[in-house]
Parts: structure tokens; C-alpha cells; sequence
């Protein structure tokens, strides 16, 4: 019984150490991610993720262009929404799915934050498909590859932005 129980903790301590090196490798790789989408997101600035001091979690800074570093709760709404989109793009980016749904993730942006967005989301749209819900479709028709308008849960129009006419695409918004 005492070799049995000392072979489960030699066991468990090996499990332990190997969970841990996949979770450093693995946290290096999103960390990385999230530095280059902070970065393109905010058009400058740095981001960075660390573990917490108790170990317990993750915690997400950035320093927006001609600001200070700070942690997540002292930024702006539009700040919060950029850089929560970094840390999901950050895993998406890491760990591509077959498709991903994004619900209006572009509603609390202006104008100029949609665009960048949306190229980063042209980018991404190479691994993973994306089906991107949005009531902001002028920006949106940049990069994508399908457009379908439903109302009243209806489909009423399906088109390729790309080859549908300006009229067309004018009466969809």
C-alpha cells in the first residue's frame, strides 16, 4: 500500500510539473499574441499579460499611446473593449477553432477602431471562419466575403460585397 501511494505522488508531482511547463509554454505564446494585437489594436502603445503574485490568475495591462501603463480597471470603456478584444484575438490567433461567432464585439468602437479591427479580423479569417454579427455594416463591408441582412429573422438580402453593386449595398444600410 505505502509503494502504491508513493508511486500516485511521484505520479502527481510529474502531472503537476508537466501541467505547469504547458501552461508557461502556452501562456508565452498568448502573451506574445496579445502584445502584437495591443499594439495594432491601440495603433501604438504596448500590452502586456501576467500571472498573478498568488498565481491564481491572469491580469492584462497596456499603455495606450502617450499614456502611462495601466491595469485594465483604470481604463476607458472604449480602452476596456480593445483590450479585451487583444486577449480573445490573442486566443484565437493561438488556437484557431473551425469558426468563430462574434455578437456585435464592435458596438462600444468608433469609426477608426472598426477598421482596424476589421483588417485584423481579414487577417484572422485565413485560420478560423468568421461569422460577425454587426449593425455597423459600412466598415464592416471592407473585408467581408459574405453578407447576408436579416429582419424580422428573415434572410432579405445575401450578397458578395465584392461584386454587388454600390446601389445595392447603399440600400443595406
Amino acid at each position: 500500500l505505502r509503494n502504491a501511494m508513493d508511486s500516485l505522488k511521484k505520479t502527481i508531482a510529474k502531472i503537476d510539473s508537466l501541467s505547469k511547463d504547458i501552461f508557461i509554454e502556452t501562456f508565452d505564446v498568448v502573451n506574445n499574441a496579445y502584445k502584437k494585437f495591443v499594439q495594432l489594436l491601440f495603433k501604438g502603445g504596448h500590452g502586456y499579460l501576467a500571472v498573478s503574485q498568488d498565481g491564481s490568475g491572469i491580469e492584462m495591462y497596456v499603455q495606450p499611446p502617450g499614456k502611462k501603463v495601466l491595469r485594465m480597471e483604470q481604463l476607458s470603456g472604449g480602452e476596456k473593449a480593445l483590450v479585451s478584444l487583444g486577449f480573445l484575438l490573442a486566443l484565437m490567433d493561438t488556437k484557431p477553432s473551425p469558426f468563430s461567432l462574434m455578437d456585435e464585439i464592435d458596438a462600444p468602437l468608433d469609426d477608426a477602431n472598426i477598421i482596424g479591427l476589421m483588417e485584423i479580423i481579414k487577417d484572422i479569417s485565413k485560420k478560423t471562419q468568421i461569422i460577425f454579427i454587426t449593425h455597423k455594416l459600412k466598415e464592416v463591408l471592407r473585408v467581408a466575403d459574405r453578407i447576408v441582412v436579416l429582419r424580422g429573422g428573415k434572410v432579405v438580402v445575401e450578397a458578395d460585397p465584392k461584386t454587388a453593386t454600390q446601389n445595392s449595398l447603399a440600400a443595406l444600410m
